[in-house]
């Protein structure tokens, strides 16, 4: 892939960058030799360090550390690196559009959702995907983001749904929407609807994740900083276990509406909002540059498409970004 993107004349007339460019730099980052990364694009390497000096005298500054062993980025050459892979990716991006029409994809793609997520969205996007993409194999995992969020850095999946994360250097999030949290107990005669204070918090025993779970830390510190102490009275790591505990009235737990949307419905649970409100951020994440193939980031549109539509529908009550 990275040799198709590089000719045998790595600077161009009247331009400072290329796509060649990045390509190269992003073959020696990854590499972290210039001769590692010649080989890896197919070249020489005395005409791969022509071209990344030349580059640096356009620009001006120097882009790498030349050292005994290797070389790694200046801090100018980070800057670039990290439009070098959006760059690419989205260059990547426009041409698998075009080659998708002409051949119908196909290919496996693993999908990780929360399971709050899970509760509201799973059907419709393997509906929508079912239909959209026949040839491609699906497989839908169920997990806290915290652990999906591992298994993606890891390569087990391809690509999940996850909250409160930023893009790395490996892996692409889009944010998508924003959830505000609730406390959510077995529904009273009388349905409950007003706000919960933080600082009443501590009068209910909760069942809530782990700290595997990044949320749980999130609800800790907003506790914390709003003076008011949590009593969690089971840690369950198991999103339809913990919902059932609830609905059982045994414990209380703070969730997002969409967790629990089929119990609301039921009439089992009420879910009250918390004051002041505590939200996070839905991402989707997926690996960047050299590591996805075509099926993937089609599906990952589609998955990304399919959770913007349930929002906009009111379904999955949450606000898009």
């Amino acid at each position: 892939m990275l040799r198709s993107l590089v000719g045998s004349e790595m600077c161009i007339r009247d331009r400072p960058l290329s796509l060649q460019h990045l390509t190269a730099l992003v073959a020696i980052s990854e590499a972290r030799s210039m001769t590692a990364a010649a080989q890896k694009l197919g070249m020489a390497q005395p005409a791969l360090s022509i071209a990344i000096a030349k580059l640096e005298t356009r620009l001006g500054m120097a882009l790498l550390h030349r050292e005994p062993r290797g070389v790694r980025l200046t801090h100018a050459g980070e800057l670039l690196l990290a439009r070098a892979y959006d760059i690419l990716a989205l260059t990547q991006a426009s041409l698998r559009e075009l080659n998708a029409l002409r051949q119908e994809p196909q290919g496996e793609v693993a999908i990780g959702l929360p399971s709050s997520t899970a509760a509201v969205a799973a059907l419709p996007i393997i509906e929508r995907l079912s239909s959209t993409y026949p040839k491609i194999k699906l497989r839908v995992v169920e997990a806290f983001s915290g652990y999906l969020w591992k298994w993606l850095q890891n390569n087990e999946i391809d690509m999940a749904v996850v909250f409160d994360r930023t893009s790395t250097i490996d892996l692409h999030c889009l944010p998508l929407a924003q959830e505000t949290m609730h406390l959510v107990s077995r529904r009273a005669t009388r349905a409950r609807h007003a706000p919960v204070a933080m600082a009443e918090l501590g009068a209910y025993p909760l069942a809530m994740p782990s700290r595997a779970n990044g949320f749980r830390t999130a609800l800790e510190t907003h506790a914390e900083k709003h003076g008011a102490a949590l009593n969690v009275a089971l840690e369950i790591d198991a999103g339809h276990q913990l919902v059932k505990l609830v609905a059982s009235g045994r414990y209380h737990s703070v969730l997002a509406p969409c967790a629990v949307k089929d119990e609301i419905a039921a009439r089992l649970v009420d879910a009250r909002p918390i004051h002041p409100p505590l939200a996070r951020t839905v991402c989707l994440a997926h690996r960047k540059l050299g590591k996805t193939s075509s099926p993937v980031d089609l599906v990952a549109d589609e998955v990304a498409a399919q959770c913007r539509r349930l929002i906009e529908s009111g379904v999955w009550q949450a606000t898009l970004l």
